[in-house]
């Protein structure tokens, strides 16, 4: 059976499956390149986002780029953040250069993005991750002090009185 996509699914679906047959026999080192595609609504194109990814022969991957066909931009992430990313992850430096990556992955991949309409950038920052973010402090993350279960049942004892002493009065 045919699954029937939206407008922006199905465009996002074409722009992964031309992407894909472009790289399809592309290899850096021995890593394949990959682009991930919606597989249902995408909402109006705001929740399509796709990844362009580098996957290792063990099925392990990075984030090479974000494309957002919604908003018709694409971000490849520059060699300096892939091979950061790549030596955090796999703790071994990535097995292609510099020059590799630029010729076989962003000069590849611009000119396919920009054929949909993509505006296309080479980012340079490392997106923040669990591991680089400051813990909250522990005094946060403490239970509430007790007094604070006093003032709760003092105000639960007035009420109690209150009620109390309107019924006795109105007897």
């Amino acid at each position: 059976m045919t699954k029937v996509l939206t407008q922006f699914a199905e465009h996002a679906n074409t722009i992964a499956v031309t992407f894909r047959a472009a790289f399809v026999k592309r290899k850096l080192g021995d890593c394949t390149i990959d682009m991930t595609a919606p597989e249902g609504s995408t909402d109006g194109g705001r929740l399509g986002m796709q990844h362009v990814t580098l996957r290792t022969p063990e099925g392990l991957s990075i984030v090479l780029g974000i494309i957002h066909a919604g908003d018709k931009r694409a971000e490849l992430r520059s060699f300096d953040v892939v091979s950061r990313l790549f030596e955090d992850r796999f703790k071994k430096p990535p097995p292609f250069t510099e020059a590799t990556y630029q010729l076989e992955v962003v000069e590849r991949a611009k000119p396919i993005l920009a054929a949909f309409g993509l505006d296309v950038s080479v980012i340079d920052d490392l997106p923040e991750s669990p591991s680089t973010r400051r813990l909250a402090p522990v005094e946060s993350l403490a239970p509430p002090p007790k007094r604070s279960w006093g003032f709760f049942v003092v105000a639960f004892l007035a009420i109690l009185a209150a009620t109390a002493y309107l019924t006795l009065r109105n007897t």
